[in-house]
């Protein structure tokens, strides 16, 4: 089975990366208030800039099945010879 993520490990601490976010969302907005050229462009950059940051990958797993497998002790000890082990051991339980 085949399955896919978006894994984030960003190189600098969250609270720096939503800080420059906050920062970055102020400039946009004061050059789109203003009407500066390019603020759309400036938002693009300051975006893709952050999303570098945070180190985004997409990870594919190639997961397979396996085999239920039990080991099954049973104690043969002479232990059993107390009360009603014995008895208890040989018991089937599903």
């Amino acid at each position: 089975m085949n399955q896919f993520n978006l894994s984030f490990s960003p190189l600098l601490p969250s609270s720096i990366l939503i800080g420059f976010g906050v920062l970055a969302l102020i400039v946009v907005a004061l050059g789109i208030y203003a009407r500066r050229r390019g603020a759309w462009l400036r938002a693009l950059g300051l975006g893709l800039l952050l999303l570098a940051l945070a180190d985004r990958s997409l990870v594919r797993e190639d997961r397979a099945g396996l085999k239920d497998v039990v080991a099954v002790v049973v104690d043969q000890s002479g232990s059993q010879t107390i009360g009603e082990r014995q008895a208890q051991t040989e018991k089937p339980e599903l």
